[in-house]
């Protein structure tokens, strides 16, 4: 045992040695720690130095010489690669780069100089920012006398306008009785007085000067005879007239003077439909039928 350490207190020795192992023990934890950074460095070695010749020519070119197949590419000479890069600023060379890094397997680096290059990208667009001019302050004081602003009122409703009374509906006026002309005059008066004695039978007992005086008013042939056609001149004045008394003696003619006179009459029945004479028109067709 060295005699020095017999001369130093117990307690002083327990200390010194339990150092010494403590300190051991930590020379080993970082000798394991480098052997292993040392093993992971040299399989990545092995994994680059497996890549094709053309993978080979591409790392001479990344570390900038003219490297011949199998050259190793160091962690050390891509971070290198990767600062110079950067300190150029060429984002056109960065991601060119970052391809042939890509393609050898450094993700991070590749990547590294894809973000540089788009930073340097992005801040050449950006827009330069006007600056902004400070809004005035207004002071406390002031905010506190301002006295806020009345509310309008709202404005009143305007009174409804009473409606207008509806206007009275102006009085029909009378109907002023147009005076009677002549030719209707006569027509009334002959049918009335040939109606009185009885239509039909009134054959041989008319009064033939008062039948020829009608018949001149109403422009026919005044002859005293009331057949056909002193009948059918009384029809447009709206009256119905009594059956003809006389026809001509020839027979066809008379049966076409009678047809031609009923059609006549039907029609002038037809257009005073519902003027109250309905009873009058069908005697004046039954006894023209059979006179």
């Amino acid at each position: 045992m060295n005699p020095l350490l017999v001369a130093l207190p117990v307690g002083v020795i327990a200390f010194a040695l339990a150092s010494k192992k403590k300190s051991d023990e930590t020379d080993e934890d970082e000798a394991m720690v480098a052997e292993a950074e040392a093993a992971e460095e040299a399989q990545r070695a092995e994994d680059i130095a497996d890549a094709t010749t053309s993978e080979a020519i591409a790392v001479g070119k990344v570390s900038g010489s003219k490297a011949k197949a199998g050259t190793v590419l160091t962690a050390e000479k891509v971070a290198e690669k990767v600062a110079v890069l950067i300190a150029k600023g060429e984002p056109r060379e960065m991601r060119k780069q970052a391809e042939l890094f890509e393609t050898l397997g450094w993700h991070d680096a590749a990547q590294s100089l894809r973000d540089e290059a788009e930073r340097i990208e992005l801040g050449a667009k950006k827009p330069v920012k006007k600056e902004a001019k400070p809004k005035k302050a207004v002071s406390a004081i002031r905010r506190r006398s301002a006295k806020p602003k009345p509310k309008a009122k709202p404005k009143p409703k305007p009174k409804p306008k009473p409606k207008a009374k509806p206007k009275p509906k102006p009085r029909p006026k009378p109907a002023v009785a147009k005076a009677e002309s002549p030719e209707r005059k006569a027509a009334r008066e002959l049918s009335e007085y040939l109606w009185g004695l009885g239509g039909l039978g009134a054959r041989y007992k008319e009064d033939r000067d008062f039948v020829k005086s009608k018949q001149a008013q109403l422009g026919v042939t005044a002859d005293g005879a009331y057949g056909a056609g002193t009948a059918s001149a009384i029809l447009p004045h709206g009256i119905v007239p009594s059956p003809p008394l006389y026809w001509s003696r020839t027979k066809s003619k008379a049966t076409a003077d009678k047809s031609r006179f009923l059609t006549l009459a039907e029609d002038y029945r037809a257009k005073d439909a519902g003027g109250g004479q309905d009873a009058l028109w069908a005697r004046l067709i039954a006894d023209t039928k059979r006179s």
